[in-house]
């Protein structure tokens, strides 16, 4: 595209410049101009208005950043860390660093003073049953073995089951799913919990080899990964840093 006018480019780059000089000198408040020249030649800053309108975005958001009050670190005086780092010292030198069981991962987050749903492992189906009718009706059976990591996917999650005779038939198939995808498995261990309403969500940690311990947050459930909606924040956070993370998915409405 030819620039509008007789000029060329290096010309209307010049007036462009001069101009931005002039208003200066009579005193109008300073703003960011971005020169973007769309011709054959490639003159000019930016290729095209939207790599322009792009970065100014940018350095607008940065400006924003910077001009925000510091966010506070905040500190519980419930938290208790050193019984979670026992915990986890425990299973490495036990285990070698497997993924913690159920129990394990109870006493982790109980130092940190996280509330869980109640439950409890059943190891029969008339044990199940039991357990169903003390927590009340409906709940949710799921495999507790520590071998089976992604649960749904194996078939090894009932929900919403609303009699003793739906938990016990719940109980048998998980079972058997689980024996099937692991024959080593020579005992049966299914949690019973009470159904929960809610929306699912992911919260966890990963170790980044350039940032460091980074948490994650995003829409969680069987369709996490097709979702991709999970984002990060570089450890320690600050209030801000979670507002900003939990603003940041997409499905936050």
């Amino acid at each position: 595209l030819r620039p509008v006018g007789g000029g060329g480019a290096d010309e209307i780059v010049a007036a462009i410049q001069e101009g931005v000089a002039s208003a200066l000198r009579l005193g109008v408040p300073r703003k960011p101009v971005l020169t973007c020249v769309m011709n054959q030649r490639g003159n000019g800053v930016y290729p095209a208005p939207e790599h322009a309108v792009r970065a100014l975005g940018r350095a607008t958001a940065f400006a924003r950043w910077r001009a925000a009050p510091p966010g506070l670190l905040w500190g519980f005086d419930d938290v208790h860390a050193e019984d979670a780092r026992a915990t986890c010292r425990d299973v490495i030198k036990q285990r070698g660093g497997a993924w913690l069981t159920g129990d394990e991962v109870r006493r982790v987050l109980g130092a940190f003073g996280l509330p869980l749903a109640a439950g409890a492992v059943a190891h029969t189906a008339q044990e199940a049953s039991a357990l169903a009718a003390v927590l009340g009706y409906p709940v949710v059976a799921k495999s507790a073995s520590p071998a089976v990591v992604h649960k749904s996917d194996m078939g090894a999650v009932r929900l919403n089951l609303g009699n003793g005779e739906a938990v016990e038939r719940a109980f048998h198939e998980i079972s058997t799913a689980v024996r099937s995808a692991f024959p080593q498995i020579t005992s049966d261990e299914v949690l019973i919990q009470p159904m929960i309403a809610g929306v699912e969500t992911l919260m966890g940690i990963s170790l980044d080899p350039l940032f460091g311990p980074l948490v994650a947050f995003g829409l969680g459930g069987i369709s996490v990964e097709v979702l991709g909606d999970v984002r990060f924040r570089i450890a320690p956070l600050t209030d801000r840093d979670v507002d900003d993370l939990l603003h940041g998915i997409k499905g936050f409405p």
